[in-house]
């Protein structure tokens, strides 16, 4: 049996998107128990430039990549 470590990203925000396993992380975290718990996962996808200079030709390049932010809102009733 293998077990997902939650120290990687995926597998902290597959754990963070059930309310159950939510509720019990921060509730340890806090030292509370929690009796409601609202959240509301945001993503958002961006893009960063990145320049590139080819040696060659000494020609620069804007290359756009993708950024991925991943925030988690919480309110909880204790």
């Amino acid at each position: 049996m293998q077990i997902a470590n939650p120290i990687y990203d995926v597998v902290f925000k597959y754990l963070m998107e059930d309310g159950k396993v939510a509720k019990l992380v921060i509730s340890s975290i806090i030292g509370e128990n929690i009796e409601r718990l609202t959240f509301l996962p945001q993503e958002f996808i961006g893009e960063i430039e990145k320049s590139e200079t080819d040696n060659k030709s000494k020609i620069q390049r804007i290359r756009m990549d993708p950024l991925t932010v991943y925030r988690l809102d919480f309110s909880a009733r204790i």
